[in-house]
């Protein structure tokens, strides 16, 4: 399936058949919504088409159907209205038979819907309709070909200064995660974290014995949670020994669910870990497993533990309410439905479902186990005092949307189609005031090498295309000055992004980065990104 703007009103489609989609007035074609194909042609508000030889004129707007194959068109008009049309045989409908007059037919529609038969257009003139779209998938292919090499052979990115990290650490094995515990970074392995501290030296190394899913710092309780595949939660003190383990359970209505292409046995092991303040008396943990939320406390132990259907929750926000409780937000994948799930507080039961609308006059894509998200934001994004909500829907339709916090869609920023989760198409997502005026920007990275920055309104500001796409970006506080963003790409490249879209200095690792922390020594901020090929490199900031 593949989609390219002709023109400001028209596309050319590939369904995988070529096709011509008109959306207003396009080359002599005009109409609320045309479509033409090998096959026919189908219309909304349709007027005029002029295509290869082909020629369509309505007095009056008419929805139209033609099947060019059988010659059956049906059409609607609200009045009494003359279509005029190519034909090769007379055309029988309305009790009329028009013969066709130098190859057009014109007849006499009544008011309604209306059936004719015979519509067939000559065969020569067909040929040339096909051979017409054929052209024009083929042109704008060759198009979009040119304009990729183009863009390949230019240079995206502007020189900048060399960026060297202050450390380097190789640590001998891929890595799939990390965290910042302020001072430190702890890396994660399969079954293997590292503590690193900035000055790049290794500390104490902590075990697991499942591969580690989830990696997050508890600050209040200085403890560092892994959530592991075999279902464990390990809870790790600051010098390496185990505070307590967790053992994740599903849920019993799961299993009454009977659904069990949803089922742990599905779906092992623990996918999402966080922490908050969402009951009293300080803050608690959530696990996300198959349909199940866990709600533990600073000790281990289990708070309660229900169903969250459909899927395991991996991304968790909270939300205040106005009697004083609080919302669980939960993102899940795989899930069924892109919405976030949303468990109360008081209740500590699932209360509904929201935060997945959009505003009026966008369009809202959906589709089953198609969709998630891989970032969740709650904060004051336009310094009014009322934080809302930022999230990105990832998937077959990506998008950035902007909620209040009752779920009211306010700002949305359509990207386009994507593939299905758990491909990550919107790469990163930061949310920062990049230029001191009080209001956050958005910013994302694509997968199709974009970093694009958006206001509060999610309007734009800038684009950069870079040479391979960021697989990381975060925002990044710099002492006496605004924010800049640590774009880490493919091919381990580590740019530095000022507010304005600007690469002020560029470093590289030597492999993909997969997560990046901030680290806050007292000398000052560092940016650390952990390597797939197992380096640690933290690079000072606004330098």
């Amino acid at each position: 399936l593949r989609c390219r703007r002709l023109g400001a009103e028209a596309a050319v489609l590939q369904t995988p058949e070529p096709g011509l989609v008109v959306a207003g007035e396009h080359d002599g074609t005009t109409g609320e919504m045309v479509v033409v194909t090998p096959r026919g042609l189908s219309a909304r508000g349709l007027r005029r088409v002029r295509l290869a030889g082909l020629s369509l004129e309505a007095a009056a707007p008419v929805a139209l159907d033609w099947d060019w194959s059988s010659g059956e068109m049906v059409a609607a008009c609200a009045a009494p209205t003359r279509l005029s049309f190519s034909a090769a045989e007379a055309v029988v409908g309305s009790g009329q038979r028009v013969e066709p007059v130098a190859g057009v037919v014109s007849i006499e529609l009544p008011a309604g819907t209306a059936s004719l038969a015979g519509a067939r257009l000559p065969a020569a003139l067909l040929d040339g309709v096909r051979a017409h779209l054929d052209g024009l998938v083929t042109a704008q292919a060759t198009a979009a070909a040119a304009a990729a090499t183009a863009a390949a052979a230019a240079p995206a990115v502007p020189a900048a200064p060399a960026w060297s990290p202050v450390f380097s650490t190789a640590l001998g094995q891929p890595l799939v995660g990390m965290v910042s515990a302020g001072d430190r970074v702890y890396a994660a392995a399969a079954r293997e974290i590292v503590a690193v501290d900035a000055a790049g030296q290794t500390g104490v190394r902590m075990t697991t014995s499942g591969d580690i899913r989830s990696l997050h710092w508890w600050p209040e309780e200085s403890l560092l949670l892994a959530g592991c595949t075999d279902e464990k939660l390990v809870a790790f003190r600051p010098d390496g020994s185990v505070a307590w383990t967790f053992v994740s359970e599903m849920d019993r209505a799961v299993w009454e669910a009977a659904k069990q292409y949803w089922f742990k046995s599905a779906h092992p092991g623990i996918y999402g870990v966080d922490t908050g303040a969402f009951l009293e008396g300080g803050t608690q943990c959530f696990v996300g497993s198959a349909c199940t939320l866990e709600i533990v406390d600073g000790k281990g132990a289990l708070v309660k533990r229900l169903p969250v259907f459909w899927g395991p929750g991996w991304r968790f926000g909270i939300r205040p309410r106005e009697d004083g409780s609080r919302d669980l937000l939960i993102a899940r994948q795989p899930t069924d439905s892109h919405a976030l799930a949303i468990v109360n507080s008081r209740t500590l039961t699932r209360t509904g479902s929201g935060f997945d609308g959009v505003p009026a006059g966008h369009t809202s894509m959906s589709g089953w186990a198609t969709m998630s998200r891989n970032h969740l934001v709650i904060r004051d994004l336009d310094g009014d005092g009322t934080a809302e909500v930022v999230s990105e829907i990832n998937g077959f339709w990506n998008r950035i949307t902007v909620w209040n916090l009752d779920g009211q869609a306010l700002y949305n920023a359509q990207i386009g189609p994507g593939r299905q989760i758990p491909h990550r198409n919107v790469r990163g997502l930061a949310v920062e005031d990049l230029d001191g005026d009080g209001r956050c920007e958005v910013v994302a990275a694509l997968e199709n090498g974009l970093v694009s920055a958006l206001d509060c309104t999610l309007e734009r500001r800038w684009s950069l295309r870079l040479p391979t796409p960021a697989n990381v970006l975060e925002a990044v506080p710099v002492a006496g000055s605004t924010p800049v963003l640590v774009a880490g790409c493919d091919d381990g490249a580590v740019l530095q992004i000022d507010g304005a879209g600007a690469v002020r200095a560029r470093g590289q690792i030597g492999a993909q980065p997969v997560a990046a922390a901030r680290l806050t020594p007292a000398a000052g901020g560092l940016c650390v990104l952990a390597g797939a090929d197992g380096t640690v490199a933290g690079f000072a900031l606004g330098r």
